[in-house]
């Protein structure tokens, strides 16, 4: 009658009440279940307790920030230099000369980017030849991803200023990545 099934009609409920339906509840995270034992208190406890280790730190206030990104969205669209990544959640705003105070905040030291090619930037392991505007991947970086970046042209153009700020990046870049050869 029934191919690949028993030939027997039963409702569905005799399926769920099967023993070996009803021992995977255990496996199941369902709090509806009224016949569910709560866990045992030693298992419980073990996430009530706290044991992350504790350490005060400095944070370095950026005052200006969300304003320095919309500066840099408003000059260059929501869309990463680099990559051309136009996700807003991924973007960054960079600065090409780090942050040193809100007087650091101003639209030609900043250029908006991924947050994994901004790290790779303030690392200098990723930077941009100022009079070509060509992105330049330092040798230590064997990412394919990456690597894959080595000689693009920007994906935005860059005022005389920005250029200048570039160009001392790009400086610190070869003699970082000179050294690591």
């Amino acid at each position: 009658m029934y191919q690949g099934t028993d030939s027997v009609r039963r409702p569905w409920t005799a399926f769920i009440n099967h023993d070996s339906i009803r021992h995977l509840y255990d496996y199941l995270d369902d709090d509806t279940e009224e016949t569910a034992a709560p866990p045992p208190e030693e298992f419980v406890s073990v996430f009530k307790t706290d044991n992350r280790q504790k350490i005060s730190s400095q944070i370095t206030v950026r005052e200006g920030q969300g304003n320095f990104r919309e500066q840099l969205i408003k000059e260059y669209g929501c869309r990463c230099c680099i990559s051309g990544c136009e996700e807003g959640a991924a973007i960054e705003a960079a600065h090409i000369t780090p942050y040193k105070g809100k007087q650091t905040n101003i639209l030609e030291n900043g250029l908006l980017m991924r947050v994994d090619l901004h790290r790779l930037f303030d690392k200098h392991l990723i930077a941009i030849e100022a009079a070509s505007l060509t992105v330049r991947v330092a040798s230590s970086v064997t990412d394919e991803n990456y690597r894959s970046l080595h000689g693009m042209k920007l994906k935005c153009r860059a005022r005389r200023k920005t250029r200048q700020f570039l160009q001392e990046h790009y400086n610190q870049f070869l003699t970082l990545d000179s050294s690591q050869n």
